[in-house]
């Protein structure tokens, strides 16, 4: 029975060995057919530089080239150089790659750690490893399915430098991710806890860097879906200048694609700003498209990918090109832009507006003459501001001060200047009062302007 017992471990262990290695090979595929897909993306190429396969793990290294602006003046300027570095991989083979890395004993085709390692010695990021040693901990791990599903996490560690005055603080990083090839699906969160810069000129810190993204590609280059983004707080000084505060950022962005048609809504929320003493919210925005040339945006992120990857220069010459070919293909769909939900608040009262425009040009219009537009644009806009407000604004010294409270002066001054420039546009019709707040509204129809109403001439 023992002897049996034997026999079968020996055999199951033969029969594991086969299949890891089998699996090797498609793991092998995988790397390649990632590395082929992504040889070239912008100003960053990958290439590879060995691959060494065994039986149940393999090693791999991919060279990764990235073009950045020279740093040199004048001609030089507009020259690039090229940053090298190696990122080295550990391959280990299904289909239980976790056996011998002591991670999941989930079945999958292959599991991939890799670490970043800089280039030859003296070069950037060489330099860039010496003075941030913390950086070599940085790791990514990936795992991928049977089906081809990635999964994925990225990990920067926390650091802290000060050189010359300056001092630099990182919290670190970490993205986890899963990407589904067959459906071009792309689902994420990247969270930076903390990031800060300060010297004798000043301090910049934000805290609570968070986004998460569910995405599929719906055209070549074009990915929507939900994307959310926030920041727990701002925080800027300056010397001799107003600090300035910026707490709870939030941006969301729903975006879809129906056949060839795209659209998208993103809200945009900031509970607070304070300036100095004088504190403003909240803040808030919503922007909206409709009717957009999903195939025209599909094919403008290929062209400018294609152009980056050509150099700066390249990209520089044709830019213009190619956004007024975007601009007309996107016309020529007859789409529509919304702004509404807008609010600024603050203590004199609020801000609120909306505004819708259409464009009914045909196709090739915007590349002849932007103003032959005007007669195809149908535009309606609503801003409602508090007398208060209004009078605050006015009532702004020469340097544009923002009072933390009403000042004595500065109100005698707004309400004088109220008199004189907002009262006769009341008394003409161009502004209304509603209550405690002053309206305006304004359209454009068939290149004719109205405002209130009453026709006004565009020029």
């Amino acid at each position: 029975m023992k002897r049996l017992l034997v026999l079968l471990l020996v055999f199951a262990a033969g029969a594991y060995a086969g299949a890891a290695y089998l699996l090797g090979g498609q793991a092998r595929e995988q790397y390649f057919s990632l590395l082929k897909d992504h040889e070239r993306s912008g100003f960053a190429s990958l290439s590879n530089r060995y691959y060494e396969r065994g039986f149940l793990s393999s090693r791999a290294a991919t060279l990764v080239e990235v073009s950045v602006p020279d740093a040199g003046s004048g001609e030089a300027a507009a020259k690039t150089r090229t940053v090298r570095f190696t990122v080295r991989h550990e391959l280990r083979h299904g289909p239980l790659p976790g056996l011998l890395g002591g991670g999941s004993l989930a079945p999958a085709l292959a599991d991939m750690e890799s670490v970043v390692e800089p280039g030859e010695p003296g070069d950037d990021v060489a330099k860039l490893f010496t003075e941030i040693p913390e950086l070599a901990q940085s790791r990514s791990e990936l795992r991928v399915g049977f089906s081809g599903v990635i999964e994925g996490a990225q990990t920067v560690p926390a650091f802290a430098r000060e050189k010359e005055g300056e001092r630099l603080a990182w919290g670190g990083l970490r993205l986890d991710l899963v990407h589904e090839p067959m459906t071009g699906a792309l689902r994420g969160r990247v969270s930076a806890p903390d990031l800060s810069l300060a010297s004798d000129r000043g301090s910049v810190r934000l805290e609570g860097l968070a986004s998460s993204f569910d995405l599929v590609e719906a055209m070549p280059f074009l990915y929507v879906g939900r994307l959310d983004s926030s920041v727990a707080s701002i925080n800027m000084t300056q010397p001799d200048a107003e600090s300035v505060l910026v707490t709870d950022v939030r941006a969301a962005s729903d975006s879809s694609c129906d056949g060839t048609v795209a659209g998208y809504l993103q809200k945009l929320d900031i509970a607070a700003v304070r300036y100095g003493d004088a504190a403003f919210g909240p803040l808030s925005c919503d922007i909206e498209a409709r009717n957009l040339d999903a195939l025209a945006l599909s094919e403008f992120q290929t062209r400018l990918r294609l152009l980056a990857a050509a150099g700066p220069e390249t990209l520089s010459a044709q830019a213009g090109e190619l956004y007024l070919t975007l601009f007309s293909k996107l016309l020529a769909g007859k789409p529509e832009l919304r702004i509404s939900r807008l609010r600024i608040g603050t203590a004199r009262g609020d801000l609120t507006g909306s505004m819708q425009v259409r464009s009914d040009a045909p196709a090739g219009q915007a590349a002849v003459n932007p103003l032959l537009l005007l007669p195809y644009v149908q535009a309606e806009a609503e801003l409602t501001a508090a007398e208060e407000l209004l009078v605050g604004l006015l009532g702004l010294d020469a340097g544009g001060q923002v009072q933390a409270a009403p000042d004595a002066g500065a109100d005698v001054l707004g309400r004088e200047r109220f008199r004189q420039q907002v009262e006769p546009l009341l008394a003409r019709g161009l502004l209304t009062r509603d209550g405690a707040n002053i309206t305006a509204r304004a359209s454009l129809s068939q290149g004719r302007l109205t405002v209130n109403g009453q026709p006004m001439p565009l020029f």
